[in-house]
């Protein structure tokens, strides 16, 4: 208890000392245009359109961005931080070839969703976002795509956020009719499900991002026939009711379905059902893809139940599941690395080192010349015993459990001295990722306060505020 205590005063009290220090030399906005109490429109249905704005806060709760484009024409929106009280905030429709392509702060929806992006036939919309906040009628970020009648992968819509909390659902996705979707996000945090996806018919869904905290089903899906979903947790994956909901009966769901996560939470089951009626399974039948718009519909309106899934069902899904084995790599000193029971690099998924429920796995650490191993942490932040092999490199061994969760930090005889410059370059990172932060960072377990003196964490607050103090000098 004491050592978590002086840990969080350590960071506490870097982190203060350079954010003051980094204030008074990065400024305050990224956008000189100005700030506007209307609706943004960028109509390019007969022409390309441009607009570049500050912040957008409309009178009345209306849109903040309403953006058009189609006949091949471009419409592109830059401004700063969105806020709508009733709306949604930025909304994004495309048909015939017209592509759009917005770039903001932070989106804040307290009623409707943050962003709704929508094509129908062939078009492109790009969207890059800060964090994304939205309101119970809508979602943080909600796409739709649909290529009828056309067989290449023209329409596509491609978002990248932050954080996403939604009051919600969190990530709403659904390629129809051989489109693509991709959504990279921060952690998401919503009250209803928290990645919600359909796709039917040739068309391809992928998902990521960091910790998925839910409501309802952390992953709630229907994966028709001939579609391809790819889900990529990089933390960890929770829902109240369920990690994972497939909508509709098992032999419905024909389509592709992966998943990569490092940890998922559960209680008795990961794998659970939601059904309708009869109605469903008749429709599946149908050559017009009704089956997914039918299990859209019916995740709209809540009209469906939670069951247990079949058993061999379930166990298919569980067993394809591929873990992240969360290996935080020191910046110097030491290489950590990921192997079979024979010592054989494990497969990769996202670029991660990945294993499946019940592998047997062989976590290495190959400690340089000159450096010292102090001590080791699991994925928890639990010290853990290395065993020192034959090839003076250390190790241990573990079977994949049920959810996953296996993860390995070092601490080494530098990082004492190198802890302030960390901490210096973590600040700066953060406040030029402002807009937005990287969906695939894997936060560090282990911390190199675990085996520090109050004495060395009150050195090295007052290092942090001597840098800042001259860093403003200067």
């Amino acid at each position: 208890m004491r050592m978590n205590t002086m840990r969080g005063f350590a960071k506490k009290a870097t982190a203060v000392f350079l954010a003051f220090g980094l204030s008074v030399m990065i400024p305050a906005t990224a956008f000189a245009a100005n700030d506007v109490n209307t609706t943004v429109v960028a109509n390019a249905t007969a022409k390309d359109v441009s607009v570049e704005v500050g912040n957008v806060t409309p009178t009345y709760g209306n849109k903040c961005i309403d953006a058009d484009a189609a006949n091949g024409h471009t419409a592109t929106v830059k401004a700063g931080n969105l806020t709508t009280e009733e709306n949604v905030a930025i909304s994004a429709d495309a048909t015939s070839l017209g592509v759009i392509d917005i770039q903001t702060g932070n989106v804040t929806s307290a009623k409707d969703s943050g962003l709704k992006a929508k094509i129908e036939g062939e078009g492109t919309i790009t969207a890059t976002l800060g964090d994304v906040a939205s309101g119970e009628q809508g979602a943080g970020i909600w796409t739709s795509a649909d290529d009828r009648d056309v067989l290449t992968h023209e329409s596509s819509i491609t978002v990248k956020a932050g954080d996403v909390n939604a009051e919600g659902e969190g990530i709403v996705v659904r390629p129809y009719e051989h489109s693509r979707i991709t959504v990279e996000a921060g952690d998401v945090n919503a009250k209803s499900n928290g990645i919600e996806i359909v796709a039917e018919n040739g068309a391809f869904a992928t998902v990521s991002a960091n910790d998925v905290t839910s409501g309802k089903s952390g992953i709630f899906l229907f994966t028709g026939e001939g579609s391809v979903v790819d889900v990529l947790v990089t933390g960890t994956l929770s829902g109240e009711k369920a990690p994972i909901t497939f909508f509709g009966s098992e032999w419905i769901n024909a389509g592709s379905f992966t998943l990569t996560a490092w940890k998922i939470n559960f209680n008795d089951s990961i794998v659970m059902m939601a059904n309708t009626d009869a109605a469903l399974s008749a429709q599946a039948n149908s050559s017009d893809g009704s089956a997914a718009r039918a299990a859209a519909n019916a995740m709209d309106k809540n009209a469906y139940t939670l069951n247990t899934a079949n058993a061999d069902f379930s166990s298919s899904v569980e067993k394809s599941i591929l873990y992240i084995m969360k290996l935080t790599q020191p910046d110097s000193g030491a290489t950590l690395f990921a192997t079979d029971a024979n010592g054989k690099p494990l497969a990769t998924s996202h670029g991660y080192s990945v294993a499946k429920e019940g592998d047997r796995v062989l976590l290495k650490v190959r400690v340089d010349e000159g450096s010292e191993l102090l001590a080791a942490y699991d994925g928890a932040g639990n010290e853990v015993k290395l065993v020192k092999g034959e090839d003076g490199c250390y190790y241990i061994a573990y079977t994949v459990p049920r959810g996953g969760g296996i993860g390995l930090s070092v601490i080494l005889n530098g990082d004492l001295v190198n802890l302030v410059d960390d901490e210096q370059q973590t600040a700066v990172r953060a406040m030029g990722a402002a807009n937005g932060k990287p969906a695939n960072t894997l936060a560090n377990t282990g911390d190199s306060l675990h085996v520090l003196p109050l004495a060395a964490i009150a050195l090295f607050a007052t290092a942090a505020l001597t840098v800042g103090v001259r860093k403003r000098a200067s």
